[in-house]
């Protein structure tokens, strides 16, 4: 499944980004071959799934971004970027965590 967006931050306004909605059944993650964001709402997720999540974004093998509302147990290839503080639905100024995945050598 995808869908078009517009990209916020984008100079151009008629700038769109496909994004597609992968499936994550049982920590099996699919159609991911071309992505370099992966994002997800982890405020849910326990430390168990967290480290089946980063053992097949490392599975990639190749670089990447990865964006969760949960911070990450340290991790050789998750590079902590920055933390954020954005307003979300639940909760004014949450904390945002960037990391990037890097590529296996």
């Amino acid at each position: 499944m995808h869908c078009l967006i517009p990209f916020l931050f984008a100079p151009d306004a008629s700038f769109e980004a496909r994004v597609d909605i992968g499936t994550l059944d049982n920590a099996v993650l699919t159609n991911l071959a071309g992505a370099t964001v992966v994002y997800t709402c982890s405020t849910a997720f326990s430390l168990r799934f967290m480290r089946s999540l980063m053992r097949k974004l490392e599975a990639l093998r190749r670089e990447l971004i990865f964006v969760s509302l949960q911070e990450l147990e340290p991790r050789r290839r998750f590079t902590h970027l920055e933390t954020l503080r954005l307003d979300t639905s639940w909760a004014r100024r949450a904390e945002v965590h960037l990391y990037q995945v890097a590529k296996t050598p």
